[in-house]
């Protein structure tokens, strides 16, 4: 029998070999798993993601909302392990986000110190991630409206002023999504009705990038492919995009990650993430 956060757990479940992949890392680093209940809808999103083509399109896949623990919402459900998010802060105090049960990681602030995610995925060298085929997303469990604040972008390893490789921020002013994806020329705007919700950005060429909320298309943008000239773009959960330190988020968001540009799936993917959530 298996500890989880509500008890003891049916030893008799039979999960997809790549959520029983996961469980298993998490038992092998101790972690506190999910509710009997919630690794059932949690299978029932790994099957429904194979079954609509999403899941082998994925680099790096994060599921923060869940019942079990902080650690078990860190892991990389794409490779266990590898990848996985880290608590990180920045600044001259140290803070870190907060985990909260079925609803995810929230960014914290402090004068000018920062808690948020780091994850080690270097989208350069992404398997399925490319400078013309590629996506970021996130789903964003607060709704407020946030100038300068990226949920979900890369941090490339120069220091000092940094260019805007890739962000979203759900709601800024208006509201208006804000956006770009691998040129750091233009940050793009499109109105929307709110934070909350799965934001889905695509570069489906060398000139084109796509924003999509809730599965359906919002813009397609003209966006020139800027010269990537770093080693690394790194990406990052509640921070990201320009300037010294990048643009952190106090928002809370509960999955997040990166893949090909899934622009074929986007309604199918949206409604198997905001399912899940629905279901929480």
């Amino acid at each position: 029998m298996i500890l989880t956060s509500h008890g003891m757990l049916n030893s008799n479940l039979n999960f997809n070999g790549y959520y029983q992949a996961i469980i298993d890392y998490a038992k092998s680093q101790s972690y506190v798993l999910p509710t009997e209940e919630q690794q059932i809808l949690q299978n029932d999103v790994v099957n429904d993601l194979v079954a609509q083509g999403i899941w082998n399109d994925l680099d790096v896949f994060y599921v923060f909302a869940n019942d079990g623990s902080s650690d078990f919402g860190r892991i990389n459900w794409i490779n266990p392990g590898t990848f996985n998010a880290i608590e990180t802060s920045e600044g001259p105090q140290t803070i870190l986000p907060t985990w909260t049960s079925d609803q995810g990681y929230t960014g914290v602030q402090l004068g000018f110190s920062y808690g948020f995610l780091t994850t080690g995925y270097n989208a350069l060298s992404g398997t399925n991630f490319s400078q013309t085929n590629g996506s970021i997303f996130v789903y964003t469990y607060s709704n407020q409206t946030l100038v300068s604040a990226v949920d979900i972008g890369f941090r490339d390893n120069l220091t000092g002023f940094r260019p805007n490789w890739g962000s979203i921020n759900p709601a800024t002013s208006g509201p208006l999504a804000q956006y770009t994806l691998l040129d750091t020329s233009a940050n793009f705007t499109s109105s929307v009705t709110g934070a909350m919700g799965f934001s889905h950005l695509a570069r489906i060429s060398g000139s084109q990038i796509s924003y999509y909320k809730n599965g359906v298309l919002v813009a397609t943008q003209n966006s020139n492919l800027s010269t990537v000239d770093v080693a690394t773009l790194e990406l990052n959960i509640l921070n990201g995009g320009a300037s010294g330190t990048g643009a952190h988020s106090i928002r809370t968001v509960s999955v997040g990650g990166a893949g090909a540009s899934l622009v074929t799936k986007a309604s199918e993917f949206s409604d198997i993430i905001s399912d899940y959530m629905g279901s929480l």
